[in-house]
């Protein structure tokens, strides 16, 4: 992924995972962090789906109760947000 039409095919390839919380876009480092729950292979075999030269760098667990996570959980919507 190297510029924003990518991105939007990324945005459009993932649109229709409900286990996606927040997708976090670093064109200029070429990184996707996406926030999901639940099982990570429909992700991946998108994305994987689009040849765009996808490689899993790192998982990581967290816990939305935790204090000293960086996310907030929005009472209107119930999503997890970026502070």
């Amino acid at each position: 992924m190297d510029c924003p039409s990518e991105e939007n095919l990324i945005r459009m390839k993932l649109e229709g995972h409900s286990n996606i919380e927040h997708l976090e876009f670093d064109i200029p480092n070429r990184q996707l962090t996406v926030f999901h729950h639940d099982n990570i292979e429909g992700i991946e075999t998108a994305i994987h789906d689009l040849k765009l030269g996808d490689t899993l760098l790192s998982t990581e667990t967290i816990d939305p109760s935790d204090p000293n996570n960086n996310f907030k959980i929005d009472a209107d919507s119930s999503h997890k947000k970026r502070c």
